[in-house]
């Protein structure tokens, strides 16, 4: 793989780069790539003439390196770019199944916990706020306060295997 050679073989200067040095490219990697190594053709060809207008030859010398140093690392960059957004199809996937459950679990709560004055405080305070990480939160007390008062879930007939499923998604949630 001579890209990834040509990225070895250029990194300590990448990295010597101050990050207020860096820019983005005006176009697009690939095509800013392939016009630089088709300038790196023609300049090869009138390398004497460049040189002699001033050009430094390690310059001339170096874009076909440097061209494949930067699709290595455009390469690489889009592998964690992609990956970046399949955990984030995974977490949106996660997180709406989640959110539905959330309402459930609040709704049934409200309902079984409504003739007890502290538990019903104790939901409703669950119930505040808003936001991905108030519900995972929320997931995991809920799953807590029924486990520990599970008789007014049992009496309005609530799969408790539910309270199970809110603490599963507060744990893959919260680690995302």
């Amino acid at each position: 793989m001579a890209q990834k050679e040509d990225y070895q073989a250029v990194l300590d200067q990448l990295t010597a780069i101050l990050a207020e040095k860096v820019s983005v490219p005006g176009m697009p990697v690939d095509i800013y790539a392939q016009e630089a190594l088709n300038l790196s053709y023609y300049a090869l060809g009138d390398k004497e003439l460049l040189v002699a207008k001033g050009l430094q030859a390690e310059y001339i010398d170096s874009l076909p390196v440097r061209v494949g140093a930067m699709q290595y690392a455009q390469s690489e960059w889009l592998a964690v770019s992609n990956s970046k957004s399949e955990a984030a199809k995974e977490w949106n996937g996660i997180s709406e199944k989640a959110s539905v459950l959330h309402r459930e679990l609040l709704h049934d709560f409200r309902f079984a916990y409504r003739n007890d004055r502290e538990l019903k405080m104790l939901v409703d305070k669950i119930a505040e706020g808003n936001g991905n990480a108030d519900m995972i939160q929320d997931l995991s007390d809920m799953h807590a306060l029924g486990k520990a008062n599970p008789d007014q879930l049992v009496a309005i007939n609530k799969d408790m295997s539910k309270l199970d499923l809110a603490a599963e998604y507060a744990g893959v949630l919260g680690i995302c």
